[in-house]
């Protein structure tokens, strides 16, 4: 879709802005140290090894978590528009943006006060819907995940998944069209995860 020139600059800015916030978090929760003589172990704020570079012998991999995670999470984009569960969809959404919002302000501030800090800011963005309440969340929401799952990804693995993600999202709207049926189930449910402009809105149309 073509975005008037107005529109598209707010969400170049609104996604940059999501980015720098993202980047400036996970610098300030992981450590890179040296461990036992190896090199580029990450280690989180409480002292958790996330990553180990360094281990030539180490047996994770990213694949093992991240693929049935995005599984999972297709599953749950399949079905719950195919049935009109509305509910599900509000629930679960409610839970995982509170969840990323948490895990991006705890970066900086005690868990239990970035909890809170979330769940009002998710409570605004429910009971008060509109493009402010809804963006302010959403530049978190996606720095909250970066924190969480960036310190687990290898340059290879970050470079396999694209090309899966890309081939795999090609299929859901292209071929089997559900990601294009998930977006308008979304819409309707008015839960919709992500930037937008809303074009009903008569000061968008000027």
């Amino acid at each position: 879709m073509k975005h008037p020139f107005k529109i598209t600059s707010i969400l170049i800015i609104l996604f940059v802005l999501s980015q720098i916030i993202g980047l400036f978090a996970i610098n300030q929760s992981i450590n890179v140290i040296n461990l036992f003589g190896y090199d580029n172990v990450l280690v989180s704020q409480n002292g958790f090894i996330v990553n180990t570079y360094g281990f030539s012998e180490s047996n994770f991999s990213p694949f093992s978590l991240l693929i049935p995670l995005i599984l999972v999470i297709t599953t749950f984009l399949i079905i719950i528009p195919k049935f009109k569960l509305f509910k599900l969809w509000t629930s679960l959404l409610f839970l995982a943006t509170t969840f990323a919002i948490t895990m991006i302000i705890s970066v900086f501030i005690p868990t239990i006060w970035a909890f809170l800090i979330a769940l009002i800011l998710i409570l605004l963005r429910y009971f008060k819907k509109n493009i402010f309440t809804h963006h302010l969340s959403e530049i978190l929401i996606y720095p909250g995940i970066a924190v969480l799952i960036v310190p687990l990804l290898t340059l290879k693995f970050v470079f396999i998944l694209m090309i899966i993600v890309s081939l795999f999202d090609m299929f859901m709207v292209k071929i089997s069209k559900h990601m294009i049926k998930a977006s308008k189930f979304m819409i309707k449910s008015k839960e919709f995860p992500g930037f937008f402009i809303d074009y009903s809105n008569k000061e968008v149309k000027k």
